[in-house]
């Protein structure tokens, strides 16, 4: 009898929307219905819960080059935009073209006038979730300029821009539209302590209220959520989902540093140490995260129709600048550390506003079977 019960559950959380990685990373087959229903399934978001906060202006945020160049005109700090790099309709952030292995040595000569190595980091135009980003260094020769990626052998720079590939390295369905190539961001040296070889970034999610419904002492925009990500020696990236970084908890009160998790596919094991640097970071203080909270919050109101912003903000000795905003943040992050999106606090602005929130129950074992067995025969 236990086992049966058990496949009905799994059954009813298949229904509701979570995946199997869902289910397992978060304990969903140990907990109560009502626990379970505060939870934010895949399925659930992308079908329902972003499509009621996030209109057509979530496109300009998916096409990373539109987004830098929207933001800086209304001064919010980015990384500095050297071009994008694209064989057919390549451009430098001055208007001219990139397209030629020849523009982009110009382009490069022009950068290295008083230095020796330029640090650039290359990403996706339209990529997601830490995908196939570039950290290089370009360094002066006697033929010209040479491309050092971090695990691999230096190569001459036509050789590294022909093996550069064009492929559509998209989630949102369109053409990639070539690499962004920005100045390699340098990091606050308590960030970089922790891992020096990726760049360490805070999620920040924003939830945009809307004005008829707050009161004259409510905040327009709210923080709604945040945690931290930090890569692994060797890696570029800090993603979380697809590589294998740490992903930790953080107080939004005073961004304090708390528990770190892997992600199923790197095993789920919590921990307070990161695995290369051997430094504990819970009860660490993030630098300027006051300043890192107030940046989110000024850019998120240039985007009145996307309420529900996932941004990347890096922090630099300086302060924090936005790296890029995610219009369909994953819900997987957010609820790592055992705790259910949907709070009551949550449920209730939601409420206010229209936007979609899951059921408070589950469905019945009959709709439930119903729904698993048209899934699972439909071609």
């Amino acid at each position: 009898m236990k086992s049966l019960s058990a496949a009905i559950k799994k059954i009813k959380l298949e229904h509701a929307g979570f995946t199997s990685e869902e289910i397992h990373f978060l304990g969903l087959m140990d907990k109560t219905e009502t626990e379970i229903c505060t939870f934010l399934s895949s399925e659930f978001a992308w079908s329902k819960f972003f499509p009621t906060l996030n209109g057509p202006q979530r496109q300009i945020l998916n096409d990373k080059l539109v987004t830098q160049r929207f933001l800086e005109s209304f001064g919010i700090k980015m990384p500095t935009l050297l071009g994008l790099w694209h064989p057919a309709y390549g451009a430098q952030s001055n208007g001219d073209p990139l397209r030629t292995y020849e523009q982009f040595y110009a382009m490069v000569e022009q950068e290295m006038t008083e230095q020796d190595t330029l640090d650039l980091f290359l990403k996706p135009r339209a990529g997601r979730l830490g995908k196939n980003v570039q950290s290089i260094s370009v360094r002066k020769s006697a033929e010209g300029f040479t491309v050092s990626p971090p695990d691999a052998c230096a190569i001459e720079l036509r050789a590294f821009l022909a093996e550069l590939t064009i492929d559509d390295h998209s989630h949102f369905g369109s053409a990639d539209q070539g690499w962004i190539i920005q100045h390699k961001v340098v990091q606050h040296p308590d960030l970089a302590a922790l891992n020096p070889t990726s760049l360490n970034t805070l999620r920040l999610v924003t939830h945009l209220r809307l004005p008829s419904v707050i009161s004259d002492d409510e905040s327009l925009v709210r923080l709604d959520q945040a945690f931290f990500r930090v890569g692994r020696l060797g890696t570029t990236s800090d993603g979380w989902t697809v590589g294998a970084g740490l992903l930790i908890d953080v107080d939004i009160a005073d961004g304090r540093l708390s528990k770190g998790r892997f992600s199923s596919n790197n095993g789920g094991q919590l921990t307070s140490v990161h695995p290369d640097s051997q430094i504990n970071f819970d009860g660490k203080l993030l630098p300027f995260w006051e300043d890192a909270i107030e940046l989110c919050k000024t850019a998120a109101l240039f985007f009145p129709d996307v309420r529900s912003i996932g941004w990347d903000v890096a922090i630099t000795p300086e302060g924090p600048i936005l790296v890029e905003g995610n219009t369909s943040w994953v819900p997987l992050g957010l609820q790592t550390f055992d705790r259910g999106y949907f709070t009551a606090e949550r449920t209730t602005l939601f409420a206010k506003e229209g936007v979609a929130v899951p059921p408070t129950r589950l469905q019945g074992t009959i709709p439930a079977i119903k729904k698993l067995i048209q899934k699972r025969i439909r071609p």
